[in-house]
């Protein structure tokens, strides 16, 4: 009995996992099969309505007296008409409540997978701000520790050395950071990416790669504040980057309410001074990328600044 029980307990978990591919699949049928059925009860009504015709002419002509059910006589042909006609109606119906019946069953069963997609997607959403707040407040706390460049270091696994510049007086220590490649950067945050030599817009010129991305931020701001909202694959494209499967959902949303306010703007910013002045003094040739994305569906987000970098 026990193990009739748990059979049945995973073959109902199993059947509420997958309730909305289950549901879309019997409300398609459905509808297919309700369609079929109108088009073969419109064969029947054919009879019915050569039927109602017939009557509805003797009726007029005063060739026939229309009877009641109850065996009253009707002599009054606007009134013997309205009978016939509700009585033909009522057979109409009666042929076509098949097709109706399957045809509404089946757009229930989608309504209802559609609800059940919805609630999910809007846990998911829920979730997923909860991990982020989670795991932002624990980067936090790490940075309070052991220093945010540190930190840094060790969140996107970045190495680096230290090289000697110049000669004589003029003669320094400059430390170079060798950031992840794109492949490992997916792995380590997947809304991060590098900007470089293969990044489209990239030139052999650090002051010109400043101007750039500082183009494209004023870019997307004005596109964010124009729209209300932005994609994370439009701003992928944007950048020239490709875009991925989750980017429809993620993204920015505009809050007119909160104009000036942290979180409503564009910001981009390098990570820390001294990565920004290597970039600039061309003693690095790329920069690491950082876009803050959240969960746009169901939600006027809280969260709508597009951000590179810290």
């Amino acid at each position: 009995m026990s193990n009739f029980s748990l059979t049945m307990n995973r073959l109902g978990f199993k059947i509420k996992e997958y309730s909305p591919e289950i549901l879309a699949v019997v409300g398609g049928t459905s509808v297919i099969v309700g369609v079929v059925l109108a088009c073969k009860a419109t064969e029947k009504v054919i009879p019915v309505k050569e039927e109602q015709k017939k009557t509805a002419e003797k009726i007029k002509n005063s060739e026939m007296t229309y009877v009641l059910s109850s065996g009253e006589e009707l002599n009054d042909t606007n009134k013997a008409l309205t009978v016939s006609y509700i009585r033909y109606g009522i057979k109409v119906a009666c042929v076509y409540a098949p097709a109706i019946a399957f045809v509404g069953a089946g757009l229930t069963c989608m309504f209802a997978s559609n609800r059940i997609l919805s609630k999910r997607n809007a846990s998911l959403a829920v979730a997923f701000a909860s991990i982020t707040e989670a795991f932002d407040g624990y980067r936090d706390r790490t940075k309070a520790v052991v220093g945010e460049e540190t930190e840094r270091k060790i969140h996107y696994g970045i190495e680096s050395e230290e090289i000697e510049v110049g000669e004589g007086k003029d003669k320094k220590t400059v430390i170079v950071e060798k950031n992840p490649t794109a492949e490992k950067l997916k792995k380590i945050d997947p809304y991060s990416r590098i900007f470089e030599e293969t990044t489209p817009g990239w030139q052999d010129d650090p002051g010109r790669n400043l101007d750039y991305l500082f183009m494209k931020r004023s870019e997307l701001q004005h596109v964010l504040e124009s729209k209300g909202v932005i994609r994370f694959n439009e701003a992928l494209q944007s950048m020239g980057y490709p875009i991925v499967e989750e980017g429809d959902d993620i993204g920015w949303v505009y809050d007119d309410e909160n104009v000036g306010a942290p979180g409503n703007y564009v910001a981009l910013g390098f990570p820390g001074e001294e990565r920004a002045n290597a970039f600039l003094e061309g003693f690095e040739t790329n920069v690491l990328l950082t876009f803050n994305c959240y969960p746009i569906k169901g939600r006027k987000a809280k969260y709508n600044k597009i951000g590179f970098g810290c």
